[in-house]
């Protein structure tokens, strides 16, 4: 399968308990990551889709923390 035909990698909003909603990327129904908002998580899904190694290179410790909530 070509890459940029995968979907392995999907964007779910997902409620806090607080009632803040967060953007969720899954993989195989797991979570993996979550971002603040809506278009950078589609973004990260779709680089992540092309290059499942893609938080592993090529992108500083600051691009990650952008995107990145903390869980609990």
């Amino acid at each position: 399968m070509k890459p940029q035909n995968r979907n392995d990698f999907r964007v779910n909003e997902k409620k806090r308990p607080d009632g803040t909603i967060i953007w969720e990327i899954r993989y195989a129904q797991m979570p993996w990551t979550n971002c603040r908002d809506y278009k950078s998580a589609v973004e990260l899904a779709r680089k992540l889709n092309l290059d499942p190694y893609h938080l592993s290179r090529g992108q500083t410790q600051a691009d990650r923390a952008k995107s990145w909530i903390p869980i609990g």
